[in-house]
Protein backbone atom coordinates (compact mmCIF):
# COMPACT_ATOMS: atom_id res chain seq x y z
CA UNK A 1 0.00 0.00 0.00
CA UNK A 2 1.45 3.43 -1.07
CA UNK A 3 1.20 6.25 1.74
CA UNK A 4 0.50 9.63 0.24
CA UNK A 5 1.61 11.91 2.45
CA UNK A 6 0.02 15.83 2.01
CA UNK A 7 1.77 19.03 3.75
CA UNK A 8 -0.02 22.00 4.19
CA UNK A 9 1.61 25.58 2.63
CA UNK A 10 1.25 28.20 5.18
CA UNK A 11 0.67 31.60 3.60
CA UNK A 12 3.24 34.13 4.35
CA UNK A 13 1.55 37.27 6.63
CA UNK A 14 2.84 40.59 4.84
CA UNK A 15 3.80 43.36 7.33
CA UNK A 16 0.95 45.99 7.19
CA UNK A 17 2.32 49.24 5.17
CA UNK A 18 3.17 52.35 7.46
CA UNK A 19 1.54 55.76 6.89
CA UNK A 20 4.15 57.58 4.70
CA UNK A 21 4.85 61.39 6.08
CA UNK A 22 3.61 64.33 4.61
CA UNK A 23 5.43 67.54 5.59
CA UNK A 24 4.03 71.05 5.48
CA UNK A 25 3.81 74.67 7.25
CA UNK A 26 3.06 77.82 7.18
CA UNK A 27 5.09 80.71 8.91
CA UNK A 28 4.30 84.31 10.25
CA UNK A 29 6.73 87.76 10.26
CA UNK A 30 8.15 87.48 6.84
CA UNK A 31 8.04 90.39 4.67
CA UNK A 32 9.75 93.12 7.77
CA UNK A 33 11.85 94.71 7.65
CA UNK A 34 15.73 92.98 9.00
CA UNK A 35 16.38 91.89 11.73
CA UNK A 36 13.18 90.13 11.49
CA UNK A 37 11.84 86.92 13.66
CA UNK A 38 9.72 84.24 11.50
CA UNK A 39 7.81 81.68 13.18
CA UNK A 40 6.68 78.42 12.14
CA UNK A 41 3.63 76.13 12.49
CA UNK A 42 4.46 72.55 11.27
CA UNK A 43 1.67 70.93 9.54
CA UNK A 44 3.27 67.79 8.82
CA UNK A 45 1.72 64.49 9.21
CA UNK A 46 2.38 60.78 10.14
CA UNK A 47 6.21 62.30 11.21
CA UNK A 48 7.71 62.69 14.71
CA UNK A 49 11.14 64.02 14.04
CA UNK A 50 12.06 67.42 11.87
CA UNK A 51 14.94 68.84 10.36
CA UNK A 52 14.36 73.20 9.19
CA UNK A 53 16.90 74.36 6.71
CA UNK A 54 16.31 78.27 7.10
CA UNK A 55 18.37 78.97 3.78
CA UNK A 56 20.85 80.92 5.87
CA UNK A 57 22.57 78.29 6.39
CA UNK A 58 20.74 77.89 9.93
CA UNK A 59 18.82 74.91 10.83
CA UNK A 60 16.48 73.07 13.67
CA UNK A 61 15.17 70.10 14.69
CA UNK A 62 12.17 71.67 16.60
CA UNK A 63 8.80 70.57 15.91
CA UNK A 64 7.59 74.67 15.34
CA UNK A 65 10.72 76.50 15.25
CA UNK A 66 11.20 80.15 15.33
CA UNK A 67 14.33 81.83 13.47
CA UNK A 68 15.53 85.24 13.45
CA UNK A 69 16.92 86.47 10.12
CA UNK A 70 19.52 88.87 10.61
CA UNK A 71 19.66 90.15 6.56
CA UNK A 72 17.61 91.16 3.96
CA UNK A 73 16.94 89.08 0.99
CA UNK A 74 14.63 85.76 -0.43
CA UNK A 75 15.25 82.54 1.67
CA UNK A 76 14.22 79.48 0.89
CA UNK A 77 12.88 77.03 3.93
CA UNK A 78 12.93 73.46 3.57
CA UNK A 79 11.36 71.11 6.22
CA UNK A 80 11.85 67.35 5.98
CA UNK A 81 9.33 65.08 8.52
CA UNK A 82 10.17 61.64 9.26
CA UNK A 83 8.40 59.08 10.75
CA UNK A 84 7.81 54.89 10.90
CA UNK A 85 6.87 55.26 7.44
CA UNK A 86 9.43 56.96 5.75
CA UNK A 87 10.07 60.63 5.31
CA UNK A 88 8.99 63.60 2.89
CA UNK A 89 10.06 67.39 2.57
CA UNK A 90 8.54 70.19 1.39
CA UNK A 91 10.30 73.79 0.48
CA UNK A 92 8.77 77.47 0.63
CA UNK A 93 10.68 80.92 0.03
CA UNK A 94 10.08 83.90 2.03
CA UNK A 95 10.91 86.98 2.21
CA UNK A 96 12.83 89.85 4.56
CA UNK A 97 13.32 93.22 3.73
CA UNK A 98 16.31 95.19 4.13
CA UNK A 99 17.38 96.78 7.25
CA UNK A 100 16.56 100.39 6.96
CA UNK A 101 20.35 102.42 7.40
CA UNK A 102 18.31 106.01 7.41
CA UNK A 103 16.16 107.23 10.23
CA UNK A 104 14.35 110.34 9.74
CA UNK A 105 12.46 112.96 12.11
CA UNK A 106 9.07 113.90 10.74
CA UNK A 107 8.39 115.78 13.76
CA UNK A 108 8.66 116.50 17.51
CA UNK A 109 6.28 116.98 20.24
CA UNK A 110 6.76 118.32 23.77
CA UNK A 111 4.55 116.85 25.99
CA UNK A 112 6.06 117.85 29.41
CA UNK A 113 8.51 120.45 30.76
CA UNK A 114 9.24 121.94 34.42
CA UNK A 115 7.87 125.56 34.37
CA UNK A 116 10.42 126.65 37.24
CA UNK A 117 14.21 126.12 36.67
CA UNK A 118 16.61 123.93 39.75
CA UNK A 119 16.05 127.37 41.85
CA UNK A 120 12.62 127.66 41.92
CA UNK A 121 12.77 130.71 39.40
CA UNK A 122 10.18 130.91 35.89
CA UNK A 123 12.43 130.60 33.03
CA UNK A 124 11.19 134.12 31.69
CA UNK A 125 11.11 137.31 34.21
CA UNK A 126 7.85 138.44 33.15
CA UNK A 127 6.43 135.25 31.05
CA UNK A 128 6.28 132.09 30.03
CA UNK A 129 9.50 130.26 28.38
CA UNK A 130 10.04 130.71 23.89
CA UNK A 131 10.34 127.19 23.45
CA UNK A 132 12.34 126.04 20.91
CA UNK A 133 14.37 122.74 19.82
CA UNK A 134 17.93 121.44 18.88
CA UNK A 135 19.73 118.55 17.86
CA UNK A 136 23.46 117.82 18.72
CA UNK A 137 25.91 115.77 18.31
CA UNK A 138 27.69 113.70 21.52
CA UNK A 139 30.36 116.64 21.10
CA UNK A 140 27.71 119.16 21.54
CA UNK A 141 27.66 120.67 18.22
CA UNK A 142 24.41 122.25 16.99
CA UNK A 143 23.67 120.00 13.88
CA UNK A 144 19.89 121.59 13.61
CA UNK A 145 18.47 125.43 15.29
CA UNK A 146 14.88 125.20 15.89
CA UNK A 147 15.08 128.80 17.52
CA UNK A 148 13.36 130.33 14.57
CA UNK A 149 10.55 128.10 15.29
CA UNK A 150 10.16 128.96 18.73
CA UNK A 151 6.66 129.20 20.62
CA UNK A 152 6.43 132.63 22.71
CA UNK A 153 4.93 132.65 26.13
CA UNK A 154 4.58 128.89 26.73
CA UNK A 155 2.38 127.58 29.76
CA UNK A 156 1.71 124.33 30.99
CA UNK A 157 -2.01 124.52 29.05
CA UNK A 158 -0.41 125.56 25.71
CA UNK A 159 1.51 121.77 25.87
CA UNK A 160 1.82 119.87 23.98
CA UNK A 161 4.23 122.57 21.24
CA UNK A 162 4.62 120.88 18.12
CA UNK A 163 7.25 121.70 15.69
CA UNK A 164 6.98 119.58 11.81
CA UNK A 165 10.70 119.64 10.28
CA UNK A 166 10.62 120.32 6.64
CA UNK A 167 12.91 118.60 5.48
CA UNK A 168 13.12 115.84 8.03
CA UNK A 169 16.32 115.53 9.98
CA UNK A 170 17.50 112.25 8.62
CA UNK A 171 19.98 110.26 10.88
CA UNK A 172 22.60 107.87 9.14
CA UNK A 173 23.70 105.45 9.84
CA UNK A 174 21.37 104.48 12.51
CA UNK A 175 23.39 103.88 15.31
CA UNK A 176 24.04 107.81 16.02
CA UNK A 177 23.51 109.54 19.35
CA UNK A 178 21.79 112.41 19.21
CA UNK A 179 20.27 114.66 21.81
CA UNK A 180 17.42 116.60 21.36
CA UNK A 181 17.46 119.94 23.63
CA UNK A 182 14.51 122.04 24.73
CA UNK A 183 15.59 125.48 25.69
CA UNK A 184 13.84 129.17 26.64
CA UNK A 185 15.01 130.93 23.81
CA UNK A 186 16.79 134.04 25.00
CA UNK A 187 17.96 136.91 22.07
CA UNK A 188 20.87 138.85 23.80
CA UNK A 189 21.78 136.20 26.49
CA UNK A 190 22.93 132.43 25.80
CA UNK A 191 19.57 130.12 25.43
CA UNK A 192 18.68 128.57 29.57
CA UNK A 193 18.60 124.87 28.83
CA UNK A 194 15.58 123.29 29.82
CA UNK A 195 15.94 119.69 29.08
CA UNK A 196 17.24 117.10 26.61
CA UNK A 197 16.63 113.84 25.83
CA UNK A 198 19.15 111.32 24.00
CA UNK A 199 17.93 109.32 21.12
CA UNK A 200 19.95 106.81 19.00
CA UNK A 201 17.76 105.29 16.29
CA UNK A 202 19.53 101.72 16.82
CA UNK A 203 17.93 100.93 19.96
CA UNK A 204 14.83 100.09 17.79
CA UNK A 205 16.12 98.29 15.59
CA UNK A 206 14.43 95.59 14.40
CA UNK A 207 10.74 96.96 15.59
CA UNK A 208 11.21 100.28 13.84
CA UNK A 209 8.30 102.45 15.33
CA UNK A 210 7.05 105.22 13.20
CA UNK A 211 6.48 107.37 17.13
CA UNK A 212 8.72 106.83 19.71
CA UNK A 213 8.11 109.03 23.50
CA UNK A 214 11.44 109.92 25.22
CA UNK A 215 11.90 110.76 28.52
CA UNK A 216 15.12 112.63 29.35
CA UNK A 217 15.92 115.31 32.05
CA UNK A 218 13.02 117.48 33.04
CA UNK A 219 11.19 116.97 29.20
CA UNK A 220 9.10 114.60 27.35
CA UNK A 221 9.08 114.67 23.89
CA UNK A 222 7.50 112.42 20.90
CA UNK A 223 8.83 111.92 17.71
CA UNK A 224 7.31 110.50 14.62
CA UNK A 225 10.13 108.82 12.64
CA UNK A 226 9.82 107.21 9.27
CA UNK A 227 12.90 104.35 7.93
CA UNK A 228 14.37 104.00 4.83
Amino acid sequence: MALVTISACKKKTEAPQLPKPTADFTYTGADAKAPATVVFANASINADKYLWEFGDGDTSTAKNPSHAYQSGGDFTVKLTATGPGGSHSVSKTLNILPAPTICSIQSISLTAMPFADQNGAGWDLFDGPDVCYKITNTAGDVLLDGSSARFDNTAAGNLPRNWTLSPAYTISPINTDRTIQILDYDLLDPSDLIGSVSFNPNFYRGTYPSTVILTGKDVTLKLNLAWQ
